[in-house]
This record gives structure tokens, sequence and C-alpha cells, in this order.
């Protein structure tokens, strides 16, 4: 883990979002969604990469998985937020639903996606993020 190749879509774009998830085809998925709607994206496979890249790399929001590898996307959640306060975070699980991560931690002002999700609706997520209606 922690192993990807770095990867950047979209050069010219509406804000950078990244994308953090050990699923490989999710992940591969919401960031095309995201490239095809104008987004550039960055990926992480695990909560290590997606704090380097926060360092990295000019971030305007994050999708977060909750269950990130042998990472708590929630703990993730919170040292991006630590490094960069007021940035917009998304945290998606297929196996919890919102008021358990927020009782494990989750910011109240986090957005959370159920998996499974409408592409749609992560789109709707990220324009909400980015105040871009």
């Amino acid at each position: 883990a922690g192993d990807l190749p770095f990867f950047q879509h979209g050069m010219d774009s509406r804000g950078t979002i990244l994308v953090a998830d050990d699923n490989e085809a999710l992940r591969s998925l919401l960031t095309s969604i995201l490239t095809r709607e104008g987004y550039r994206t960055v990926e992480a496979d695990d909560g290590a990469s997606a704090i380097r890249l926060l360092g990295e790399e000019e971030i305007d929001a994050a999708v977060i998985d909750v269950r990130l590898g042998a990472d708590d996307g929630v703990e993730v959640s919170h040292e991006l937020r630590r490094l960069r306060p007021g940035l917009p975070i998304a945290l998606m699980s297929g196996s919890i639903e919102a008021s358990e991560a927020q009782q494990r931690g989750a910011d109240l002002t986090d957005l959370f996606l159920a998996k499974p999700f409408a592409l749609e609706a992560a789109v709707a997520i990220v324009r909400q993020m980015l105040d871009q209606d």
C-alpha cells in the first residue's frame, strides 16, 4: 500500500479532489467521473499517501473511504483537517452509516456517501463541497 504510481488527471479544472480508497476499481471509477466533470484528481490507496499528497498538492476537497485499507478513514480525515483547517471532506462507506461515522469521531461538517452510490451523487457532493451548484 502507498506505492501507487502518482496519478494526476485533468489540468485546467474546477478544483483538485483527493480520492482516497483502497478499492482500486472504485477509486478509478470515481476519479474518471470527476475528471469528466472537469475536476483534477489525485489518488491515494492508504492514509499515509493521502496525508503526503495533501502536503504536495493544492487539494480543494477530499473524498475518503472510512475503511482505507489498514487505516481508519475517520482518523485520516482528522489529520487532513489538522494540516489544512477547513478542508471540505466527504467520507464514504459501504459498511457503516453516517451516524456511526459521527460516533467514531467524524466531523459533523463532513459529508457522507453510503456505498453503493450513484456516480451523480458523488459529483453532487463534490460540487456541494466546493459551492459549485
